[in-house]
């Protein structure tokens, strides 16, 4: 593990069904409630920031630092912000 760098990793869970089309997108839409679980690896990896957002079509715009319940983006409403959890390295046997 290096003690610098970050990555982040999102989940999408659709309510409607999507799926890949032949020019390399996807068909299907949001709706609101569809949930985006997204983490952010800082640290070198050693550090998870979980957060749970929902799209919303009333989010007109984000807020900067936005509390749960918040806009933090167009169509997305912050639903929590876990905080920082540790992510466990496995060790060789």
């Amino acid at each position: 593990m290096s003690p610098n760098g970050d990555a982040n990793i999102g989940i999408w869970f659709f309510q409607n069904n999507v799926g890949p089309n032949g020019s390399g997108g996807f068909t299907g839409s949001h709706v609101d409630h569809d949930v985006f679980l997204i983490s952010a690896f800082t640290g070198g990896g050693g550090t998870s920031t979980i957060e749970v957002l929902e799209w919303d079509h009333t989010c007109a715009a984000g807020v900067k630092n936005p509390a749960s319940g918040q806009c933090a983006d167009t169509n997305l409403r912050l639903l929590a912000n876990v905080g920082i959890a540790n992510v466990c390295t496995p060790t060789s046997a």
